[in-house]
């Protein structure tokens, strides 16, 4: 009666797709978003500028919990480990955006004279990365008014995959300067607490 265990274990999926469609257009692997300004009216072309993305997002998730019950005291110690696998894509202008002020610079095939940009490639990012935290607690009930709580909790978070590409481009680096290293995470995030009711 003075002891409780609460196990669990979990799994959540997150996708979401914004698709650019199949259509062609001469001279381009892929239909670009069109925009003609004119002095009363604009026409635009294309699926949304920002397509094609997607991102998706498995979460496994571990969770236990312990609550022990002795005299004046409440003893609690819990974990909680995460795994996220998520690659993501959203490369901007990845089919081209090309803005026209007039529809006859459009109508000669001449260069945007409004704004002309596409991105080289379409590549994924993985968000992927582990989360632990963890925590011990005593709620002691020193007299029948008078509560002290006092525990410890310790969070880690890895620093996701993609970011840790960063150390691709070390050639790049200027000493005293600018460093291109993988990021670091933080190992040593204990936070103590403390509480009187």
């Amino acid at each position: 009666p003075n002891l409780t265990n609460e196990f669990r274990v979990g799994f959540n999926r997150y996708a979401n797709t914004l698709p650019a469609g199949n259509f062609s257009y001469p001279g381009l692997d892929q239909f670009p978003y069109l925009q003609i300004v004119g002095d009363m009216d604009s026409l635009t072309l294309g699926t949304d500028g920002n397509a094609p993305q997607f991102t998706i997002q498995n979460m496994y998730q571990v969770t236990d919990n312990v609550s022990y019950v002795k005299g004046n005291h409440t003893f609690k110690i819990g974990f909680d480990g995460r795994k996220y696998i998520s690659p993501q894509g959203f490369t901007q202008r990845a089919r081209g955006d090309y803005e026209y002020n007039k529809l006859d610079v459009f109508l000669h095939d001449l260069a945007p004279d409004s704004f002309g940009e596409r991105s080289a490639g379409n590549h994924t990012y993985y968000g992927d990365q582990t989360a632990l935290y963890s925590y011990i607690n005593d709620t002691w009930r020193v007299t029948p008014k008078v509560t002290f709580n006092i525990g410890l909790r310790y969070e880690f978070t890895s620093v996701p995959t993609g970011e840790r590409a960063q150390v691709l481009n070390s050639a790049a680096s200027v000493p005293g300067l600018v460093s291109f290293n993988a990021p670091q995470p933080t190992y040593t995030a204990f936070a103590p607490r403390f509480g009187i009711n």
